[in-house]
């Protein structure tokens, strides 16, 4: 690059305005003209003090001396720490030290709120319910043996296609590891009908298997479901998801 600009004194009314004060001035915006070179994205060839070069990842470079042949090597976090070129459907993430595109699975969004933990479903056209205590209540479906944080609270919901009461009423609840937490569903209508329950929970730190059970006051209580799919009635379903 140039010499630095060396400013000149002036004093009112003794200074000459000549050649030799008049062409400093000129030849320092000449300098400063000619100080920096923009050519754009870099490409093979020759670079000299003062140019510019655009390079691999978007930022621009300076050339600090002559003759110059190799292309600028991106500093550390250029752009953002983002690597190029981007590519499409897939996210920046760790890998190995280093910042990579790649596709999003499963592991990724571990840990996340309304994230599925376990999902069991029950087929089974019609289920009677005959038990008449929370000891004894009929199994209707079981999840899977998960472990736990003991921090980490989830939701556990259950819906039927269809189901009907026992004497005067069918109930269903939600155990953790054979121990009842809580009904969830208190199903005393004189006809068949839907029937949707949910419950907020946090599991202790260890291993726990949900299951969906139901017991009746007296007599025979019932639920039903199916396979889905045209014409079929859907399964009953249990679904435990993170909060």
């Amino acid at each position: 690059m140039a010499a630095p600009y060396v400013k000149q004194p002036w004093v009112d009314h003794s200074t000459p305005a000549d050649a030799a004060h008049m062409n400093h001035i000129e030849d320092g915006i000449a300098a400063a003209d000619d100080a920096l070179t923009y050519r754009g994205d870099w490409a093979a060839g020759t670079y000299y003090d003062g140019d510019i070069v655009v390079g691999t990842d978007g930022f621009p470079y300076v050339c600090v001396k002559d003759g110059v042949t190799t292309a600028p090597v991106p500093f550390p976090g250029a752009n953002g720490g983002i690597p190029l070129p981007v590519q499409n459907g897939k996210w920046v993430k760790g890998v190995g030290g280093a910042a990579v595109w790649a596709a999003i699975t499963a592991a990724d969004v571990s840990g996340l709120p309304g994230q599925q933990l376990d999902r069991v479903t029950n087929t089974v056209s019609s289920t009677n319910i005959t038990a008449t205590t929370v000891a004894t209540a009929n199994v209707i479906c079981t999840g899977a043996s998960l472990s736990y944080d003991g921090a980490t609270m989830v939701e556990i919901s259950f819906s039927t296609y269809a189901m009907l009461r026992g004497t005067t009423s069918t109930k269903v609840g939600v155990f953790d590891n054979g121990a009842e937490i809580g009904e969830i569903i208190h199903y005393l209508a004189t006809v068949a009908g839907p029937a949707y329950g949910r419950t907020l929970y946090t599991p202790s730190a260890g291993s726990h298997q949900f299951s969906i059970r139901a017991y009746v006051d007296g007599g025979t209580g019932s639920m039903f479901a199916g396979p889905g799919g045209s014409g079929n009635p859907v399964p009953n379903e249990m679904i435990v998801r993170r909060v």
